[in-house]
């Protein structure tokens, strides 16, 4: 994957995190491991990248926490809210109407006033 696109899953992952835990409740590292394993950012998303998001989705109540115990190991689950949910729908019709309005995009003629 080349950077532009690097940086855009960078720059929207709120959203795909968001997508991510509405299809089942997901650990931090699962999160993370999906995400490389969707968009090959290994290079440029880090761990603290993903908890950070994740502690500002928790904190806007986006996401709800618990802990979960797997092979004796506490894990803590990111379940998704109903706000987390609305968000949710936002980002995705907002992604409709980028990727809508950058193929209606035609070239402008621009005018020089400039004397």
């Amino acid at each position: 994957m080349d950077n532009f696109c690097k940086r855009l899953v960078l720059s929207c992952l709120d959203g795909i995190i968001l997508t991510l835990v509405n299809e089942q409740s997901m650990h931090g590292y699962n999160i993370f491991y999906t995400i490389n394993l969707c968009f090959d950012v290994e290079s440029s998303l880090r761990f603290s990248t993903i908890y950070s998001t994740l502690a500002k989705l928790e904190k806007t109540q986006c996401l709800t926490t618990n802990w979960d115990m797997t092979n004796g190991r506490a894990r803590k689950m990111y379940t998704i809210t109903p706000k987390g949910q609305t968000q949710l729908e936002t980002f995705h019709q907002n992604l409709q109407n980028i990727t809508e309005k950058i193929k209606e995009t035609k070239p402008q003629q621009t005018t020089n006033t400039e004397v």
